[in-house]
C-alpha cells in the first residue's frame, strides 16, 4: 500500500496547475451555429444549411441539429465540455470536432483530426488549418484562432464540399 500512495504523490507533483479541469468550449445555453455548406459535384452546387444549437445537461451539451434540403436534419448528441462526443468526432455532416482546445492551437501540433498549420486568413477570420482525416471525411478544419471555434472547413472527394460559418450566438 506504501507504493500506492507513493505513486499518487508522484502523480500530483508532476500534475500542470489547473490541469485537473477540462477547459470549456465558449458555448452557452441556447446557444447556436449556422452553416452555410455547398456541395459540388458533376451535377452542379448544391448549397444547404446546417444549425447546430446547445442545451446545457450537467457538465456535458446536448447538441441538436437542423438542415435546411436537401440535408436531413440528425439526431442530437452529448459532448464534454470541449464539444467531444463519446465516440470523439460528430459524425453528423462529417463535423469531426468543433472546438480546438488553446493547448492544440499552435503550428505543426496533432490533433484528433491532423495536423494544425501555420495562423492564416480564412474568408474574414484568423485560423489555425487542421488538416487531415476526422471521422469520415479528410480535408481542412478551419478553427478561429482567438476562440478555437470552428468556422468552415473543405473537403474533397467525389463531392467537393466547402462550409463556412454564417452565424452564431
Amino acid at each position: 500500500m506504501k507504493y500506492g500512495w507513493m505513486g499518487l504523490l508522484i502523480g500530483l507533483a508532476c500534475q500542470k496547475p489547473g490541469s485537473g479541469e477540462r477547459e470549456r468550449a465558449p458555448v452557452t445555453a441556447g446557444g447556436e451555429l449556422v452553416y452555410e455548406v455547398t456541395e459540388s459535384s458533376m451535377a452542379g452546387p448544391v448549397v444547404h444549411e446546417v444549425k447546430l444549437s446547445f442545451t446545457e445537461k450537467g457538465d456535458e451539451w446536448e447538441v441538436n441539429f437542423e438542415a435546411t434540403a436537401p440535408a436531413e436534419g440528425a439526431p442530437p448528441i452529448r459532448v464534454n465540455g470541449e464539444l467531444v462526443p463519446a465516440d470523439n468526432v460528430i459524425s453528423a455532416y462529417s463535423l469531426g470536432r468543433l472546438y480546438l482546445p488553446t493547448a492544440g492551437r499552435a503550428a505543426d501540433k496533432r490533433t484528433a483530426c491532423g495536423t494544425v498549420g501555420p495562423v492564416r486568413k480564412y474568408k474574414q477570420w484568423d485560423v489555425f488549418p487542421v488538416e487531415g482525416l476526422c471521422g469520415t471525411m479528410a480535408g481542412t478544419r478551419f478553427y478561429e484562432a482567438s476562440t478555437g471555434m470552428l468556422v468552415g472547413w473543405i473537403y474533397s472527394g467525389a463531392v467537393d464540399e466547402n462550409a463556412v460559418l454564417k452565424s452564431s450566438r
